[in-house]
């Protein structure tokens, strides 16, 4: 088989089990070399790549004795004077058939779990932890891995329907693209799949769903609080903060930012700032925010302001920045 090709049918495989394994009540499944052409080779690599484990052999199969398909418990003979084991199935649907011989490498079979693909995810993705169960075996914590300077939690789920809404990055089981999903996730066979005949990561696919998290997520970074005559920016992500201002108690500036600051988002003209402040001084509002130190990327975050009117905002968003790209490093 060439490697492209054994590739295919690794990423396949896997994602056959993954679609079994998510559709199911329990934590495993197994895998039986009689389920596939080239099973017990796959099975290896797999094993390989820590995504299976052998089992015991299995103790019921399908018979083909007969076209009925019957589902029968196999019995084994063990090995005597030389004659290795033997395993047959003894058919009680026909007096015509009797015992039915099974080839043993057929009773071969391996288990696929949510703790033994939730440790070979992390161990791909370099997880700063060990996995952990959340739940009821819906889903599991893989740890948090670095993108760009950032971590970024990532998770295994059963489905879309189990994400939690918070969460960072999910990988899912279940692949069908008609489920809603309240987070960012991602099927598991594009978190990861084979090339040479080896696991790997999906990893335009993973960037693609962290820079998808970060332009989605309304979580405030930035906050301007302005508190006892000082005008402070908030870290609300790391924490920390920084004094920007100290306007003179009740300059024009101070009373100016005073509005500006109990109406965020809202729109002043000079008109209105000159009629709610009682200053008539107002000629040009294009260098207050410099008057306050609101400059480059923080006038941009904070302001918006022609020479006639001026706009606000006291938060920013995660999204906000990703937007920019801008780094809350550079600011704080």
């Amino acid at each position: 088989m060439a490697m492209a090709q054994l590739d295919r049918r690794l990423d396949s495989l896997l994602a056959e089990l993954g679609a079994r394994l998510g559709g199911s009540t329990g934590a495993a499944i197994f895998l039986g070399a009689d389920d596939g052409d080239d099973t017990d080779a796959l099975a290896q690599l797999l094993v390989d790549a820590g995504l299976l484990l052998p089992a015991e052999p299995a103790g019921a199969m399908i018979c083909d004795g007969c076209e009925r398909i019957c589902t029968m418990p196999v019995e084994v003979a063990p090995p005597i004077d030389g004659i290795p084991a033997r395993a047959f199935i003894i058919c009680d649907k026909r007096e015509d058939i009797g015992r039915v011989g099974i080839e043993p490498a057929r009773l071969r079979r391996w288990i696929f779990s949510y703790p033994l693909l939730a440790r070979a995810l992390a161990q791909a993705l370099k997880t700063d932890r060990a996995p952990d169960e959340e739940g009821t075996g819906q889903r599991y914590q893989l740890g948090k891995v670095r993108f760009r300077r950032k971590a970024i939690p990532f998770m295994l789920a059963r489905s879309a329907e189990s994400i939690r809404g918070d969460a960072g990055v999910t990988i899912v089981l279940d692949e069908r693209p008609d489920q809603p999903a309240p987070g960012f996730c991602v099927g598991l066979t594009q978190a990861v799949y084979f090339r040479n005949g080896r696991l790997v990561l999906g990893l335009n696919t993973l960037r693609t769903a962290v820079a998808s998290r970060r332009f989605g997520d309304s979580s405030v970074a930035l906050e301007v609080r302005f508190e006892f005559g000082e005008v402070l920016l908030l870290d609300r992500i790391e924490g920390g903060s920084r004094k920007i201002a100290a306007p003179a108690f009740q300059s024009q500036t101070y009373q100016v930012f005073q509005l500006l600051y109990d109406n965020p988002e809202h729109i002043f003209t000079t008109t209105e700032l000159q009629k709610r402040t009682a200053i008539k001084a107002l000629k040009t509002l294009h260098k207050f925010p410099e008057n306050l130190n609101f400059r480059g990327n923080l006038k941009k975050l904070f302001f918006e302001v022609s020479q006639q009117a001026i706009r606000f905002r006291r938060e920013v968003t995660l999204a906000q920045l990703a937007a920019h790209r801008i780094d809350v490093k550079t600011l704080i």
